[in-house]
């Protein structure tokens, strides 16, 4: 089955953040820009580019529970073989046979959503809906192989509620970065085993000035450090497989978050979509109406 929820460097980081002295903080900053490459430089190396001190970097490190500054280097190679973990690695990890498949998916999926939605810091949630309600800005989002299901779900919310949403999909990537500027923001869904497609595109959009938000796993897709806002998503499941289930807990999160602050606004939209839907595909209620009269002449 797919590894369990286990504390990331990034997580520790993230919950201690708040609190830390001005010079760790900066410390802290720097290695989650670079996540997690940025920890494995030496300790000399992080303390220039933090502008701070090798014992500043050292207590950085005693403070997330290490014992040294190699344990968190320690941690965080091992961060990186487990983000390489594919199905087929995982395959082999066999549950105990008088295990409940049931209980255990139940309390698994479970734990893993709460931790998900929880986890989120408040400043990059609301960062992230302030974007994705800004009216003048277009929306384009794009996901991996399973990811994409995800953007998918977002935007089919998304087109609702708001004008100028877009799924864009791979082979559509050159020719949408063409027309790509400042108000533009990209959601991009890159989960482990992180693609270089998608990566790319988001890279080039932050080239071109446009906001990227970016929602991933604990292990941090490499295109976080371009991205504006960075939301991350257990992927805990039980099975080989990992899972989309806390993912699309924190899109429903999102979406919840973009119907609080518009408010009323978006119910037009809204019933016209629905009248625009029913007219063109029609609804069961519509097919029964339709049938009804034909049924009480025969």
């Amino acid at each position: 089955m797919a590894m369990p929820m286990e504390t990331t460097v990034a997580d520790r980081l993230r919950a201690v953040l708040p609190d830390l002295p001005a010079a760790e903080r900066r410390v802290a900053r720097v290695l989650l820009n670079n996540y997690p490459v940025a920890g494995l430089e030496t300790v000399a190396r992080v303390a220039k580019k933090s502008g701070t001190s090798g014992p500043t970097v050292l207590r950085l490190a005693t403070r997330l529970g290490m014992s040294g500054y190699s344990e968190l280097q320690q941690a965080l190679r091992d961060e990186l073989e487990v983000r390489e973990r594919s199905p087929l690695m995982a395959y082999g990890a066999q549950r105990p046979h008088d295990e409940d498949i049931q209980a255990t998916a139940a309390a698994l999926l479970g734990q893993a959503v709460t931790a998900s939605v929880t986890a989120v810091e408040r400043a990059d949630f609301d960062h992230a809906v302030k974007l994705l309600v800004a009216p003048k800005a277009r929306l384009f989002v794009t996901g991996g192989r399973f990811s994409g299901v995800a953007a998918e779900y977002l935007v089919a919310h998304l087109q609702q509620l708001r004008p100028g949403v877009s799924v864009v999909r791979s082979p559509d990537f050159v020719p949408t970065l063409l027309d790509l500027g400042r108000r533009d923001v990209v959601v991009a869904f890159d989960l482990r085993r992180y693609q270089a497609d998608v990566v790319g595109f988001g890279r080039s959009a932050a080239d071109r000035g446009a906001k990227v938000i970016l929602i991933t796993d604990p292990w941090m897709s490499p295109l976080s450090r371009q991205a504006e806002v960075v939301l991350s998503a257990e992927v805990s499941a039980p099975s080989p497989f990992d899972s989309l289930v806390p993912c699309m807990a924190l899109v429903e999160t999102l979406v919840a978050g973009i119907v609080d602050v518009l408010g009323d606004e978006p119910r037009r939209r809204i019933a016209a979509y629905d009248e625009s839907w029913a007219r063109q595909f029609g609804t069961i209620a519509s097919h029964e109406a339709q049938e009804a009269p034909e049924q009480q002449e025969a």
